[in-house]
């Protein structure tokens, strides 16, 4: 908790786009070390619970505030809340089932770090392709928003 305002400060000096990918990166990259040096002890395990903890702080700090730049005022509530509702049921609902049948099927305890890393690459590969986030970026996705909404879908 005490980080995500630092990561915010953070985001609006070098942008919400490359600390995204620097925090998908990082759920890639941390979670299989980290499952790995939990069993050792009781201190390993926290820490890497607090380094997973970090890398969950950077998304936390800026990726609702992204959401929300990725939509028209008009629709942000609808838009932000359908996709981040509906991304949840889909993806965050059967998780914990996923990661405990992967258990067995592999036969490691680390499994669910292979999910985590799915997860990120594919989130990766999303925001890589979003569109830009910056102000002027902004004026002109709403600029072509209201004047596609002033002309007329089927021109003859």
């Amino acid at each position: 908790m005490l980080a995500i305002p630092v990561w915010a400060r953070l985001s609006d000096r070098f942008g919400r786009r490359p600390l995204l990918l620097i925090s998908f990166l990082g759920t890639a990259l941390g979670p299989y070390p980290a499952f790995l040096i939990m069993p050792w002890s009781v201190m390993a395990a926290a820490i890497a619970q607090i380094a997973l903890g970090q890398i969950l702080a950077i998304w936390l700090s800026i990726a609702f505030a992204t959401y929300c730049e990725q939509f028209p005022t008009r629709v942000r509530s609808s838009g932000v809340s359908l996709g981040h509702n509906l991304g949840s049921m889909i993806a965050a609902g059967p998780a914990p089932y996923i990661a405990t049948w992967l258990i067995p099927i592999i036969g490691r305890v680390h499994a669910p770090a292979l999910m985590l890393i799915a997860f990120a690459l594919v989130s990766a590969c999303d925001m890589a392709d979003a569109g830009d986030c910056r102000p002027a970026a902004r004026r002109r996705m709403i600029f072509r928003f209201v004047h596609e909404a002033k002309t007329p879908c089927f021109r003859r």
